[in-house]
């Protein structure tokens, strides 16, 4: 007999008797008797259920029997993947398949799925509130963590199947998250064969939902092939081609672990990425506005913030960054982000009349190399970036910013006080280009040094504007 004692559950015993008379299956534990579902749980005594006696206990009690035992783990999986089936086809997610809840009538291996409490019941009210934790964190598919605010999909019951698969074969080991395939977790590899195909499988159920298999009858056909796979290969096999095969196996089942993993990592480090970039984009056109207003003058002078497209335009016409300079390397960076403004002087349309300080992010374009065919494991990294000032007038004069001491040493040795007419640097080096070099980690709390560098460049942008004028005014008209 199971008592729901607590008042505010009474709607998981609802569910939980709802659920299991929508099911008939050897595998999914039946209800005999329960109390009115009509009670409103006050009376902790009329809420009830009563169900067989699972006389040889809990899958937690009774691990210790599965481990490096193949056979009898594949044959609780495929019925607790049979149940699990039925359970979706008739609209139920289960959401918490854990040990404590595969209970076993006799002392052999034919599993019962219990606890249908917080299953997921198609067409019916959510029992659970959307802030609210369920299942085992354990066994727990990772869509369904803080609160479960993806909606539950039969992959989750996936997940939570593979990690039971790992926990019997292990004897009672709980791997954390999706590392079974790391070393220290590997319990397959070495053993070849069966295990080898089941490690495969368990690779497409402990993973991102995006990856998982999707439906339970594929993970129950899949168990079914490796139960039988030694039976139909013993024939026409050798031990030495057996053997052979086994090790392409393995050697497959490394490279597609490491391609998996790598694509999560790309995964995540493109959306770190533009989540920088869209926090960089709205700092810089806040800080554009602001300039803009500044340097704007009734009559005098005006400015205008430019259009993203403008500002891209206009960076993609600017001569690509070598990263390096003259020290060697072939990398090179690649333009992420570009904003900017537009300057006019009133009184000077013929005289470069339109100036741009564009404010440009590169980022490192990274070169993999792959040795013997295989990718390198990779590991999240937090992505270098430089912040690179650019100065652009009407597409003809086109220059980095230097910092003023490495303009100083340029006029000395051009003999006056002028700036070059044509690119100021085209490779990158920290004497004559001002950046920030930075990383995408270190947002926001480099938004100082952004701010410095762009206080930099505009103190440069006006004195070249100044420079370039007072050129124009003061030499003798040809």
């Amino acid at each position: 007999m199971k008592r729901i004692l607590n008042p505010k559950r009474r709607l998981r015993f609802v569910n939980e008797v709802t659920a299991c008379k929508r099911l008939s299956h050897p595998s999914v534990i039946t209800i005999i008797d329960h109390s009115a579902l009509e009670s409103d749980g006050s009376d902790p005594d009329k809420m009830y259920l009563v169900m067989p006696l699972m006389e040889s206990g809990d899958l937690e009690r009774r691990v210790a029997l599965y481990k490096g035992s193949l056979d009898s783990t594949l044959q609780v999986a495929s019925a607790l993947a049979d149940a699990l089936s039925h359970a979706h086809a008739q609209g139920i997610i289960h959401r918490d398949v854990k040990p404590a809840n595969v209970l076993f009538a006799k002392e052999d291996h034919s599993p019962v799925l219990s606890d249908f409490g917080i299953c997921l019941l198609r067409d019916e009210l959510r029992v659970t509130e959307t802030a609210e934790v369920v299942g085992p964190r354990a066994f727990m598919a990772p869509e369904l963590e803080d609160g479960g605010r993806l909606e539950a999909t039969p992959a989750a019951d996936a997940y939570s199947l593979g990690k039971i698969i790992y926990f019997m074969l292990s004897g009672g080991v709980i791997v954390p998250r999706e590392r079974h395939a790391e070393p220290q977790y590997d319990i397959f590899t070495e053993k070849g064969g069966r295990y080898l195909l089941l490690a495969r499988l368990l690779d497409r159920l402990i993973c991102g939902r995006e990856k998982r298999i999707q439906k339970m009858a594929e993970v129950g056909d899949e168990l079914r092939r490796i139960r039988e796979w030694e039976q139909k290969q013993g024939a026409p096999l050798s031990a030495r081609a057996s053997a052979f095969l086994s090790t392409m196996l393995s050697e497959q089942r490394s490279a597609l672990s490491v391609a998996e993993h790598n694509s999560r990592v790309s995964q995540e480090e493109q959306a770190r990425l533009e989540k920088y970039k869209a926090a960089v984009a709205d700092w810089f056109a806040e800080r554009v506005k602001e300039l803009a207003q500044a340097l704007t003058h009734n009559g005098i002078s005006s400015a205008r913030a430019l259009t993203a497209k403008e500002a891209e335009e206009s960076s993609e016409k600017c001569s690509q960054i070598k990263l390096g300079g003259s020290h060697g390397g072939s990398r090179f960076a690649q333009l992420m982000l570009s904003r900017g403004l537009e300057f006019v002087l009133k009184a000077a349309h013929s005289i470069r009349g339109k100036n741009r300080l564009l404010l440009n992010v590169y980022s490192a374009r990274e070169v993999r190399i792959t040795l013997g065919g295989q990718s390198a494991k990779r590991e999240l990294a937090d992505q270098a970036i430089l912040f690179v000032p650019y100065y652009f007038a009407d597409e003809h004069w086109q220059a980095f910013f230097g910092n003023k001491a490495a303009i100083v040493q340029l006029n000395k040795q051009i003999g006056r006080q002028a700036f070059p007419t044509r690119n100021f640097s085209q490779e990158f080096d920290e004497q004559q280009t001002l950046f920030l070099a930075s990383s995408i980690g270190a947002w926001p709390a480099d938004a100082d040094a952004y701010k410095s560098t762009l206080d930099a460049a505009t103190e440069i942008f006006l004195e070249r504007i100044q420079t370039w004028l007072s050129r124009r005014w003061t030499e003798p008209t040809q």
